[in-house]
């Protein structure tokens, strides 16, 4: 399964490890942890599926790689929110 952005939206650093994200489609806002922001720079190339997204972690972090488990939960958080929605 691969998810994708629903809509462009707009990322601010709002500092302390948190950023701001603005849903141009619904008008919302949320307030982000860092990595959920990192994932969707990475949903704003394409779409991806799990493995992608574990691929880029590791290679593009901080030199530690989350667990599976911590990604699978921001993506399902993100779909939860109507920011990601899933594709094939």
């Amino acid at each position: 399964m691969k998810w994708r952005l629903q809509s462009t939206g707009r990322i601010y650093d709002a500092g302390e490890g948190q950023v701001v994200y603005f849903h141009t489609a619904s008008g919302d806002t949320h307030l982000l942890g860092e990595f959920a922001a990192h994932l969707l720079e990475l949903f704003g190339e394409g779409p991806r599926d799990l493995a992608q997204l574990l691929d880029e972690v590791a290679v593009t972090g901080d030199g530690t790689t989350p667990p599976e488990d911590t990604v699978r939960s921001v993506v399902d958080e993100l779909v939860g929110l109507d920011i990601l929605g899933r594709t094939e």
